[in-house]
């Protein structure tokens, strides 16, 4: 958790992205991440200084690189946020899904 640029609450969320295409691909061309809270949708921002994490998030990577990436999102001073992540590429286009509390 964190502020973002203009100071309002954020969660930098982390994860590692592995390329299983046959080609070069980014892990925002990949997957999506969503982040909703409330029932809600929240926007996707960012902090005053780029970290790398975001930029390994849209860099192609080769087929069976694993990077880590990130994803920003504004988040309410509380409630629960429910993070899913879809993999374009996977044939089962199963979701992971996340549910952190903030208190």
């Amino acid at each position: 958790f964190g502020e973002d640029y203009e100071g309002n609450p954020c969660i930098v969320y982390y994860f590692e992205y592995t390329n299983n295409y046959d080609e070069p691909l980014s892990a925002m061309a990949a997957t999506l991440i969503t982040c909703t809270s409330n029932g809600e949708e929240c926007d996707i921002t960012f902090l005053n200084d780029t970290l790398e994490e975001e930029n390994a998030y849209m860099r192609d990577v080769e087929n069976g690189e694993t990077v880590e990436a990130c994803k920003i999102f504004s988040i309410p001073e509380e409630g629960e946020l429910i993070i899913e992540c879809f993999d374009w590429t996977s044939v089962e286009n199963a979701a992971d899904t996340q549910t952190i509390t903030i208190e």
